[in-house]
């Protein structure tokens, strides 16, 4: 007998457990994408959020703790991924 597949409600999966993934803000600017950014351009870790243009607003450094947490979550999620910008000049 086969199992009926029903659609997970929002935050559920379909076996029913709860999506224990921490809901982090990507958007243009935001910490987690600056460090995403920082990490494809190769150009190390410096914590910062907004400006890139946009909505994002000035550029800002200091961060609260859970800012820097999106920012380094961004950053080796994008080291993990493996997601560099080529060089094609070499």
């Amino acid at each position: 007998m086969k199992t009926p597949q029903v659609p997970a409600l929002p935050g559920m999966t379909p076996m029913g457990f709860k999506d224990r993934q921490p809901q982090v803000d990507d958007s243009h600017g935001s910490p987690y994408d600056r460090g995403g950014a920082d990490s494809y351009y190769r150009r190390g870790m410096r914590p910062h959020k907004g400006g890139v243009g946009g909505d994002s607003g000035p550029e800002v450094t200091d961060l609260a703790h859970d800012e820097l947490l999106a920012y380094n979550a961004g950053y080796n999620d994008n080291e993990a991924q493996r997601n560099f910008k080529r060089n094609f000049k070499e």
